[in-house]
């Protein structure tokens, strides 16, 4: 009998569970209002672009600022 592959198990698991990114739940507003196509797409970009416009931007230093930047990194990245 062999063992159960852990490692796979997990991974499909988060993939399954994956929470929407910010884009997603924005693009379903959205598409309500206008109805989902590109105006929906323009409108859901803009607003993405606004929001990563508003972060911090990445500093320069210490290895708190590298945590920081890291921080703020993968915040943008999960904003689409």
């Amino acid at each position: 009998m062999t063992k159960p592959n852990y490692n796979e198990i997990f991974k499909q698991y988060c993939e399954e569970n994956k929470p929407p990114t910010l884009y997603e739940l924005i693009w379903k507003e959205v598409g309500k209002s206008v109805g989902y196509g590109i105006e929906c797409d323009v409108v859901t970009d803009k607003l993405i672009d606004i929001v990563a416009g508003w972060l911090p931007k990445d500093s320069q230093g210490s290895i708190d600022v590298v945590q920081w930047n890291k921080c703020i990194r993968m915040i943008k990245d999960k904003l689409r």
